[in-house]
């Protein structure tokens, strides 16, 4: 059995999170968190490490949460080359290195992960699956950040 503690949202990434927010928001009865950016370190499956900045959002409603964010433009993981489409499935583990072993040895290899500067997992692992959008794990020690950041700004956590 995988290692995970349940869906808490669902991602779609999108070219203009300002535009998203505006359409999404009525179209399905959701406020937001304020955008945030995050500059992230990720290593690909290949090795290979670089600097991105995303910009990120999400609802206030949930569990499970709506997720959106904009990658830079043409970038290999987060690019949307068709206008935006849904992105990943969040979920939830303890043992993150360990999930992400369980999930590659269930036919979901791992596409990228952040990282610090010695390549060390820094919270999340995103895997790919047969059906389109990636799985992402995250560690539980992310939790309560999460938690934090939409109570914050007035959502139910």
């Amino acid at each position: 059995m995988l290692p995970a503690k349940g869906l808490y949202h669902t991602c779609f990434s999108v070219p203009d999170i300002e535009r998203a927010r505006n359409e999404l928001g009525p179209a399905l009865d959701l406020t937001w968190t304020a955008i945030r950016d995050a500059p992230i370190r990720v290593q690909g499956a290949d090795g290979e490490q670089e600097s991105v900045t995303l910009r990120f959002c999400y609802s206030l409603q949930g569990p499970p949460y709506i997720e959106l964010i904009e990658g830079p433009p043409g970038h290999p993981y987060f690019a949307t080359p068709d206008g935006g489409h849904v992105h990943h499935v969040g979920l939830f583990v303890e043992d993150l290195a360990a999930a992400a072993r369980d999930y590659e040895a269930a036919g979901f290899p791992m596409q990228f992960a952040t990282v610090d500067r010695e390549g060390r997992p820094q919270g999340i692992s995103y895997h790919r699956n047969p059906y389109g959008a990636s799985i992402e794990l995250v560690s539980t020690e992310v939790r309560e950040f999460v938690k934090a950041m939409i109570q914050g700004d007035g959502g139910d956590a």
